[in-house]
């Protein structure tokens, strides 16, 4: 009876095991975007420089006039800010590995209010290509 009880325990811990895998991956490059204390975050496929032109895309189509932009360390981070109404929006890409980048978005009202649902939203957009 023990050892009934037993390997079903293991196959229950296999097949939990398996889950977390499986969820692990499609949290994968290309995956999951985190809502953070000022905005949202995400691991993306590519490089900043590829990302380039699908984040201005995005930006341009939720009305954010993009008023800056840089490049840091050899072109391994890449940044763009710009305003949207009372919004002050910017956008991070910062290389991970040789195949993928960390995005990161916020959208700031004032000094303590970040409007992170705007922020999610056009992280969302960024992750899916659109």
């Amino acid at each position: 009876m023990a050892r009934l009880v037993r390997q079903a325990f293991v196959v229950a811990l296999a097949a939990i095991g398996a889950g977390c895998v499986a969820a692990a991956a499609a949290a994968g490059a290309g995956g999951a975007v985190y809502v953070t204390s000022r905005g949202a975050e995400a691991l993306v496929e590519g490089q900043p420089a590829t990302l380039e032109s699908r984040i201005r895309t995005v930006l341009e189509r939720h009305g954010v006039a993009i008023t800056e932009t840089g490049t840091s360390d050899g072109g391994d981070t890449m940044s763009w800010g710009g305003k949207a109404g009372e919004l002050d929006v910017s956008v991070t890409a910062r290389r991970e590995s040789p195949s993928t980048a960390k995005v990161t978005v916020t959208a700031r009202r004032n000094v303590a209010d970040w409007d992170k649902e705007f922020a999610e939203r056009l992280l969302q957009e960024i992750v899916a290509g659109r």
